[in-house]
Protein backbone atom coordinates (compact mmCIF):
# COMPACT_ATOMS: atom_id res chain seq x y z
CA UNK A 1 0.00 0.00 0.00
CA UNK A 2 1.61 3.29 -1.10
CA UNK A 3 1.59 6.36 1.14
CA UNK A 4 -1.37 8.04 -0.57
CA UNK A 5 -3.50 4.95 -0.03
CA UNK A 6 -2.30 4.89 3.58
CA UNK A 7 -3.51 8.45 4.13
CA UNK A 8 -6.86 7.64 2.51
CA UNK A 9 -7.14 4.54 4.68
CA UNK A 10 -6.42 6.58 7.81
CA UNK A 11 -9.08 9.09 6.75
CA UNK A 12 -11.63 6.27 7.27
CA UNK A 13 -13.78 7.15 4.29
CA UNK A 14 -16.64 5.03 5.60
CA UNK A 15 -17.16 7.51 8.47
CA UNK A 16 -17.53 10.56 6.22
CA UNK A 17 -21.13 10.10 4.93
CA UNK A 18 -22.43 10.02 8.50
CA UNK A 19 -20.45 13.10 9.50
CA UNK A 20 -21.98 15.28 6.77
CA UNK A 21 -25.55 14.22 7.60
CA UNK A 22 -25.96 17.25 9.87
CA UNK A 23 -25.22 19.59 6.96
CA UNK A 24 -27.57 17.70 4.63
CA UNK A 25 -30.39 18.02 7.16
CA UNK A 26 -29.69 21.70 7.77
CA UNK A 27 -29.66 22.30 4.01
CA UNK A 28 -32.97 20.45 3.68
CA UNK A 29 -34.70 22.68 6.22
CA UNK A 30 -33.14 25.77 4.63
CA UNK A 31 -34.55 24.68 1.27
CA UNK A 32 -38.00 24.25 2.80
CA UNK A 33 -37.71 27.78 4.24
CA UNK A 34 -36.62 29.11 0.83
CA UNK A 35 -33.21 30.13 2.18
CA UNK A 36 -30.92 27.54 0.58
CA UNK A 37 -27.49 28.64 -0.68
CA UNK A 38 -25.31 26.24 -2.65
CA UNK A 39 -22.11 28.04 -1.62
CA UNK A 40 -22.92 27.88 2.10
CA UNK A 41 -23.96 24.25 1.67
CA UNK A 42 -20.71 23.35 -0.11
CA UNK A 43 -18.34 25.02 2.35
CA UNK A 44 -20.31 23.66 5.31
CA UNK A 45 -19.86 20.17 3.87
CA UNK A 46 -16.16 20.77 3.27
CA UNK A 47 -15.57 22.13 6.78
CA UNK A 48 -17.39 19.25 8.47
CA UNK A 49 -15.56 16.69 6.32
CA UNK A 50 -12.20 18.18 7.31
CA UNK A 51 -13.21 18.14 10.98
CA UNK A 52 -14.11 14.46 10.73
CA UNK A 53 -10.83 13.55 9.02
CA UNK A 54 -8.90 15.50 11.68
CA UNK A 55 -10.74 13.49 14.31
CA UNK A 56 -9.94 10.22 12.52
CA UNK A 57 -6.23 10.98 12.23
CA UNK A 58 -6.07 12.20 15.81
CA UNK A 59 -7.97 9.13 17.03
CA UNK A 60 -5.44 6.89 15.30
CA UNK A 61 -2.46 8.48 17.01
CA UNK A 62 -4.30 8.92 20.33
CA UNK A 63 -5.27 5.27 20.72
CA UNK A 64 -1.79 4.23 19.58
CA UNK A 65 -0.12 6.40 22.23
CA UNK A 66 -2.48 5.08 24.91
CA UNK A 67 -1.66 1.51 23.91
CA UNK A 68 -5.29 0.76 23.10
CA UNK A 69 -4.49 -0.34 19.55
CA UNK A 70 -2.69 -3.66 19.91
CA UNK A 71 -3.00 -7.17 18.51
CA UNK A 72 -6.25 -7.68 20.42
CA UNK A 73 -8.06 -4.92 18.49
CA UNK A 74 -11.31 -6.18 16.94
CA UNK A 75 -12.12 -3.47 14.40
CA UNK A 76 -10.22 -2.39 11.27
CA UNK A 77 -6.46 -2.08 11.64
CA UNK A 78 -5.12 1.39 12.34
CA UNK A 79 -2.36 3.09 10.35
CA UNK A 80 0.13 3.40 13.22
CA UNK A 81 -0.76 0.00 14.64
CA UNK A 82 -0.01 -1.70 11.32
CA UNK A 83 2.99 0.49 10.44
CA UNK A 84 1.41 2.08 7.35
CA UNK A 85 2.27 5.56 8.63
CA UNK A 86 4.57 6.99 11.26
CA UNK A 87 3.57 9.38 14.08
CA UNK A 88 5.34 12.21 12.24
CA UNK A 89 3.27 11.44 9.11
CA UNK A 90 0.05 11.62 11.13
CA UNK A 91 1.01 14.84 12.92
CA UNK A 92 1.96 16.55 9.65
CA UNK A 93 -1.34 15.48 8.09
CA UNK A 94 -3.25 16.92 11.07
CA UNK A 95 -1.46 20.27 10.69
CA UNK A 96 -2.35 20.42 6.99
CA UNK A 97 -5.95 19.44 7.68
CA UNK A 98 -6.15 22.01 10.47
CA UNK A 99 -5.00 24.75 8.10
CA UNK A 100 -7.44 23.64 5.38
CA UNK A 101 -10.29 23.54 7.91
CA UNK A 102 -9.53 27.07 9.13
CA UNK A 103 -9.47 28.38 5.54
CA UNK A 104 -12.71 26.61 4.66
CA UNK A 105 -14.36 27.96 7.82
CA UNK A 106 -13.22 31.52 7.08
CA UNK A 107 -14.58 31.31 3.54
CA UNK A 108 -17.86 29.95 4.91
CA UNK A 109 -18.23 32.82 7.37
CA UNK A 110 -17.23 35.35 4.71
CA UNK A 111 -20.04 34.34 2.36
CA UNK A 112 -22.61 33.94 5.17
CA UNK A 113 -24.68 37.12 5.52
CA UNK A 114 -24.54 37.38 9.30
CA UNK A 115 -23.41 40.16 11.65
CA UNK A 116 -19.73 40.52 12.50
CA UNK A 117 -20.26 39.51 16.13
CA UNK A 118 -22.01 36.36 14.89
CA UNK A 119 -19.08 35.61 12.60
CA UNK A 120 -16.74 35.92 15.58
CA UNK A 121 -18.98 33.60 17.62
CA UNK A 122 -19.07 31.01 14.85
CA UNK A 123 -15.31 31.27 14.32
CA UNK A 124 -14.84 30.60 18.04
CA UNK A 125 -17.20 27.61 17.82
CA UNK A 126 -15.18 26.41 14.84
CA UNK A 127 -11.95 26.54 16.85
CA UNK A 128 -13.65 24.63 19.67
CA UNK A 129 -14.82 22.04 17.13
CA UNK A 130 -11.27 21.61 15.83
CA UNK A 131 -9.99 21.27 19.38
CA UNK A 132 -12.67 18.67 20.11
CA UNK A 133 -11.84 16.75 16.92
CA UNK A 134 -8.14 16.74 17.80
CA UNK A 135 -8.51 15.81 21.47
CA UNK A 136 -11.04 12.99 21.40
CA UNK A 137 -8.41 10.37 22.26
CA UNK A 138 -5.23 12.40 21.79
CA UNK A 139 -3.35 14.80 24.06
CA UNK A 140 -3.61 15.34 27.80
CA UNK A 141 -7.40 15.78 27.77
CA UNK A 142 -8.40 12.66 25.77
CA UNK A 143 -12.04 13.17 26.73
CA UNK A 144 -13.03 10.04 24.81
CA UNK A 145 -11.28 8.10 27.57
CA UNK A 146 -13.32 9.91 30.22
CA UNK A 147 -16.86 8.96 29.22
CA UNK A 148 -17.50 12.23 27.34
CA UNK A 149 -17.49 10.96 23.76
CA UNK A 150 -21.26 10.52 23.60
CA UNK A 151 -21.89 14.08 24.78
CA UNK A 152 -19.42 15.54 22.28
CA UNK A 153 -20.90 13.62 19.34
CA UNK A 154 -24.45 14.63 20.32
CA UNK A 155 -23.48 18.30 20.49
CA UNK A 156 -21.21 18.62 17.46
CA UNK A 157 -22.99 16.26 15.03
CA UNK A 158 -26.49 16.86 16.36
CA UNK A 159 -27.42 20.11 18.07
CA UNK A 160 -24.61 22.36 16.86
CA UNK A 161 -24.21 20.57 13.53
CA UNK A 162 -27.84 21.03 12.45
CA UNK A 163 -28.98 24.23 14.16
CA UNK A 164 -25.63 25.98 13.75
CA UNK A 165 -25.38 25.20 10.06
CA UNK A 166 -29.02 26.17 9.54
CA UNK A 167 -28.36 29.52 11.21
CA UNK A 168 -25.86 30.33 8.45
CA UNK A 169 -28.69 29.89 5.94
CA UNK A 170 -31.60 31.59 7.71
CA UNK A 171 -29.79 33.88 10.24
CA UNK A 172 -31.99 32.86 13.16
CA UNK A 173 -32.70 29.88 15.42
CA UNK A 174 -35.40 27.60 14.08
CA UNK A 175 -37.10 25.75 16.95
CA UNK A 176 -38.53 23.01 14.71
CA UNK A 177 -35.01 22.07 13.58
CA UNK A 178 -34.30 20.90 17.14
CA UNK A 179 -36.42 17.81 16.46
CA UNK A 180 -34.07 16.89 13.61
CA UNK A 181 -30.95 17.93 15.55
CA UNK A 182 -31.86 15.83 18.59
CA UNK A 183 -32.95 12.86 16.49
CA UNK A 184 -29.84 12.86 14.32
CA UNK A 185 -27.64 13.48 17.36
CA UNK A 186 -29.06 10.47 19.21
CA UNK A 187 -28.67 8.19 16.19
CA UNK A 188 -25.09 9.35 15.62
CA UNK A 189 -24.33 8.63 19.28
CA UNK A 190 -25.84 5.17 18.67
CA UNK A 191 -23.15 4.56 16.04
CA UNK A 192 -20.42 5.60 18.47
CA UNK A 193 -21.93 3.48 21.23
CA UNK A 194 -22.12 0.47 18.94
CA UNK A 195 -18.41 0.93 18.24
CA UNK A 196 -17.68 1.23 21.97
CA UNK A 197 -19.84 -1.79 22.75
CA UNK A 198 -17.76 -3.80 20.28
CA UNK A 199 -14.58 -2.67 22.07
CA UNK A 200 -16.03 -2.84 25.60
CA UNK A 201 -13.70 -5.46 27.06
CA UNK A 202 -10.57 -4.20 25.29
CA UNK A 203 -11.30 -0.61 26.34
CA UNK A 204 -11.86 -1.70 29.93
CA UNK A 205 -8.54 -3.52 29.92
CA UNK A 206 -6.76 -0.39 28.62
CA UNK A 207 -8.55 1.94 31.05
CA UNK A 208 -10.51 3.66 28.29
CA UNK A 209 -13.67 4.57 30.18
CA UNK A 210 -16.49 4.88 27.67
CA UNK A 211 -20.16 4.91 28.58
CA UNK A 212 -20.32 1.29 27.38
CA UNK A 213 -17.62 0.36 29.90
CA UNK A 214 -19.39 2.28 32.67
CA UNK A 215 -22.83 0.78 31.95
CA UNK A 216 -21.69 -2.77 31.31
CA UNK A 217 -22.86 -5.04 28.51
CA UNK A 218 -26.53 -5.53 29.39
CA UNK A 219 -27.27 -1.90 30.32
CA UNK A 220 -25.41 -0.79 27.19
CA UNK A 221 -27.86 -2.78 25.09
CA UNK A 222 -30.78 -0.94 26.71
CA UNK A 223 -28.99 2.38 26.17
CA UNK A 224 -28.53 1.56 22.47
CA UNK A 225 -32.21 0.67 22.16
CA UNK A 226 -33.24 4.01 23.70
CA UNK A 227 -30.85 5.97 21.49
CA UNK A 228 -32.29 4.45 18.32
CA UNK A 229 -35.96 4.62 19.31
CA UNK A 230 -35.86 8.19 20.62
CA UNK A 231 -33.68 9.21 17.66
CA UNK A 232 -36.37 8.00 15.27
CA UNK A 233 -39.17 9.55 17.35
CA UNK A 234 -37.58 13.01 17.48
CA UNK A 235 -36.49 13.05 13.83
CA UNK A 236 -39.82 11.66 12.71
CA UNK A 237 -41.69 14.33 14.68
CA UNK A 238 -40.28 17.16 12.57
CA UNK A 239 -42.80 16.62 9.78
CA UNK A 240 -45.63 17.59 12.14
CA UNK A 241 -44.11 21.05 12.63
CA UNK A 242 -44.54 21.91 8.96
CA UNK A 243 -47.50 24.09 7.94
CA UNK A 244 -48.22 22.17 4.75
CA UNK A 245 -47.48 18.50 4.28
CA UNK A 246 -47.98 15.95 1.54
CA UNK A 247 -46.94 12.36 1.09
CA UNK A 248 -43.43 13.44 0.04
CA UNK A 249 -43.00 15.08 3.46
CA UNK A 250 -42.92 11.57 4.95
CA UNK A 251 -40.43 10.23 2.40
CA UNK A 252 -37.59 10.10 4.92
CA UNK A 253 -39.60 7.66 7.05
CA UNK A 254 -38.43 5.00 4.59
CA UNK A 255 -34.92 5.48 5.96
CA UNK A 256 -36.08 4.43 9.41
CA UNK A 257 -36.85 0.92 8.17
CA UNK A 258 -33.22 -0.25 7.72
CA UNK A 259 -32.37 1.45 11.04
CA UNK A 260 -35.03 -0.66 12.74
CA UNK A 261 -33.67 -3.72 10.93
CA UNK A 262 -30.24 -2.96 12.42
CA UNK A 263 -31.89 -2.70 15.84
CA UNK A 264 -33.52 -6.13 15.41
CA UNK A 265 -30.19 -7.62 14.28
CA UNK A 266 -28.48 -6.00 17.25
CA UNK A 267 -30.42 -8.08 19.76
CA UNK A 268 -29.55 -11.29 17.91
CA UNK A 269 -25.81 -10.81 18.37
CA UNK A 270 -24.07 -13.09 20.85
CA UNK A 271 -20.43 -11.95 20.64
CA UNK A 272 -19.23 -8.37 21.08
CA UNK A 273 -16.94 -8.48 18.04
CA UNK A 274 -19.99 -9.10 15.84
CA UNK A 275 -21.30 -5.61 16.61
CA UNK A 276 -18.74 -4.43 14.08
CA UNK A 277 -20.92 -5.90 11.31
CA UNK A 278 -23.71 -3.45 12.16
CA UNK A 279 -21.61 -0.27 12.19
CA UNK A 280 -21.57 0.28 8.44
CA UNK A 281 -25.27 -0.56 7.86
CA UNK A 282 -26.34 1.79 10.67
CA UNK A 283 -24.13 4.66 9.51
CA UNK A 284 -25.23 4.28 5.88
CA UNK A 285 -28.89 4.04 6.93
CA UNK A 286 -28.63 7.35 8.80
CA UNK A 287 -26.96 8.97 5.79
CA UNK A 288 -29.63 7.62 3.41
CA UNK A 289 -32.33 8.91 5.76
CA UNK A 290 -30.67 12.33 5.61
CA UNK A 291 -30.72 12.29 1.81
CA UNK A 292 -34.37 11.22 1.82
CA UNK A 293 -35.10 14.02 4.28
CA UNK A 294 -33.54 16.50 1.86
CA UNK A 295 -35.69 15.17 -0.95
CA UNK A 296 -38.78 15.33 1.27
CA UNK A 297 -38.21 19.05 1.78
CA UNK A 298 -37.75 19.73 -1.94
CA UNK A 299 -41.14 18.30 -2.84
Amino acid sequence: MNQLKSYLYTSRLRTLPLSISCVINAGAIAYYLDAFSISIFFFSLLTVLLLQVISNFSNDIGDFEHGTDDDTRIGPKRALQSGMLSPSNIKLAIKILFTACIISGIVLLTIAHIFIYQKILFFSLGLISIWAANNYTSGNVSYGYKMLGDVAVFIFFGILGVTGCLFLFIHTINNASLFVAIGLGLLTVAVLHLNNLRDLYADKEHNKITLAVKLGHENSKIYFLLLVLFGIIFWGSYVFTQNLTNLFSYLYYLGFLPILFVLISFFKIKKNEDYDKLLKPLAISIFVTSVLFFLSQIF
